[in-house]
This record gives C-alpha cells, sequence and structure tokens, in this order.
C-alpha cells in the first residue's frame, strides 16, 4: 500500500540546517540557520495542524543531531556559527535543559532515539575530518560505541538505540552514497542500499519497516522522492510536494513529518508535509511488520 503526504501548517521561522523530532502528529523543530537570524535558539511544537513557538535552546545551534518525541526531544553536537559543539540539550515539550556533553565534538551529524536513550553518529570534527565516530546516551552521559563502517556527513537516522538506521550522506571523497546502515546496540550492520542516494534528508522508522525522503540527490538537485522499506530492500513510494533538504525530517513508517529546510531553488522554506502510511511492510508469511 502506498503512502501519502498531506500538506499542513507552515512554522512560523522558516530555516535550514535545523532538525527535530516527533510523528505526523506531534512534533518539534529545534534551532537552526533562518534568513532574519542568522543560526538560532528559537523552537517550534507541532501539534497536528498549528505550529506553536516554545522556549529558546540554551545555545544557537546548526548542523546538529536530534531524536525524541514532541514533549521528551533532544538535540546534540552542531555548529553556532563560530565553533564545534560538544554539546545537548533535552526539551520537555516547553523549555530546554543543557544535558550531558559528547566525547567528540562534530557538526553534520546525525542522531536519533528518545530523550533518555539516544545515538549520534557520524559528521566533521573541529579539523574538517569525516568521522565514523557513534556515542549513546543514557540521559546524562555520553559513551562511545561501535564506529559506522565509514566516515560521513549528512546522511539521516532514524530508530533507537537497540534497532537504528543511519541512511545515506556523503564520504570523505565527495561522493553521494546509497549505503545504509543499521545498529542494533553496539555495533552497525549493512542494510542495503537506497536506489536514490542523498544528503541531508528526511527519515523515520526502525530496521524492519523504514521511509526516508527528500534531500539533494547527485544530478538531480533537491529532490521529492520517498523510498519506504520492507527489512529486505527500498522501493520508491509517493513522492512529496516540494522537495526540501536540510529540513526536519522524523517519525515512523507509518507517521512521518517534513519541514521548513532549502526548497528546491536552495531558499529558506517554512512548508510542512506529513506523512501516512497505514499498512505497514508485508513479511514473507503475509502478516504486517511492526510500525516504529
Amino acid at each position: 500500500m502506498a503512502g501519502t503526504w498531506t500538506t499542513s501548517g507552515n512554522v512560523n521561522m522558516g530555516k535550514f540546517r535545523t532538525n527535530g523530532g516527533g510523528t505526523g502528529s506531534a512534533a518539534f523543530i529545534g534551532p537552526g540557520n533562518d534568513d532574519t537570524n542568522g543560526v538560532d535558539n528559537l523552537t517550534e511544537s507541532f501539534g497536528g495542524s498549528v505550529w506553536t513557538n516554545e522556549g529558546n535552546t540554551n545555545s544557537i545551534r546548526q548542523l546538529y543531531g536530534a531524536g525524541g518525541v514532541q514533549t521528551a526531544g533532544i538535540i546534540m553536537t552542531g555548529h553556532d556559527g563560530g565553533a564545534v559543539l560538544a554539546t545537548s540539550e533535552t526539551f520537555n515539550g516547553t523549555t530546554w535543559t543543557v544535558g550531558g556533553s559528547v566525547n567528540v565534538a562534530r557538526f553534520f551529524t546525525a542522531g536519533c532515539g528518545l530523550e533518555a536513550a539516544a545515538i549520534s553518529a557520524g559528521g566533521l570534527d573541529a579539523s574538517s575530518n569525516y568521522k565514523a565516530t557513534t556515542e549513546l546516551y543514557n540521559g546524562s552521559t555520553w559513551a562511545t560505541s561501535g564506529n559506522l563502517p565509514a566516515g560521513r556527513i549528512d546522511g539521516s537516522m532514524c530508530g533507537t538505540q537497540s534497532s537504528g538506521l543511519y541512511i545515506d550522506g556523503i564520504n570523505s571523497g565527495g561522493s553521494y552514497r546509497k549505503e545504509v546502515y543499521s545498529f542494533t546496540g553496539s555495533a552497525w550492520g549493512t542494510e542495503g542500499s537506497t536506489n536514490a542516494g542523498r544528503r541531508a534528508g528526511g527519515a523515520g522508522g526502525t530496521q524492519p519497516a523504514a521511509v526516508c525522503w527528500g534531500g539533494e540527490v547527485a544530478g538531480i538537485g533537491i529532490d521529492t522522492a520517498t523510498e519506504t522499506y520492507d527489512g529486505v530492500a527500498w522501493s520508491y513510494d509517493t513522492s512529496k510536494s516540494a522537495g526540501i533538504e536540510y529540513g526536519l525530517g522524523a517519525g515512523t513508517y507509518s507517521s512521518a513529518i517534513a519541514a521548513s529546510g532549502h526548497d528546491a531553488s536552495y531558499s529558506t522554506g517554512n512548508i510542512t508535509e506529513v506523512w501516512s502510511n497505514g499498512a505497514g511492510p508485508v513479511a514473507a508469511n503475509g502478516n504486517f511488520l511492526p510500525f516504529m
């Protein structure tokens, strides 16, 4: 069964190099780079149709990883326009609290998981080295774990500490990659390849059932394509109305959200689209796989 994208209410402050967490019915978007303030500390929450301004983060930030849900989110690492960041902050739906710092400061990172059980992977360090670093958060401290198979920037992540995915991105040679890696709690494995290797797209779900979309595709530019994953292979699904990169992209296989970011003309946009897929992929025995 094909999924659908539906246009919803615009964010109040369009930005790119941003991130956030949640689903198509409840989400948050954190700081980023907007046309008014440059790198900002602004936050908004989404209740299914309308965005509402919430408390500012403690630090301005862009190009960071994020995870969690609307009332229990986390952001980590990134860049403040002058320095690479190691800090993380947690969100309770209204206000932000400074959390533990990662061991390796990075930007162009990806993240996923929960407020007290998050993952940070990949990115560039302060010397512009492409990192394969993976770190896990327990609600207070970050600990290093098994590295990605290769250094990556601008990949998309989704899932949990025991069932996470790192999708596409760019390697140290500047190539747009299609490889997908899965994380089981301590080590990464390979989960095949997407059809359109992308940078700075969005993703939702876990290893058995996932969806990814948008971003910039080599030779195409900012794309609208959507792909779904059934635990075995990636297949093209319903395309988005608007292509975006470096925007909010989060959710589950059945309910996800894409908002703000750079549009197809590389201008800052404020469009929100909500993904819905009520069926879920079918396993070999004919049963639907779980939504995650």
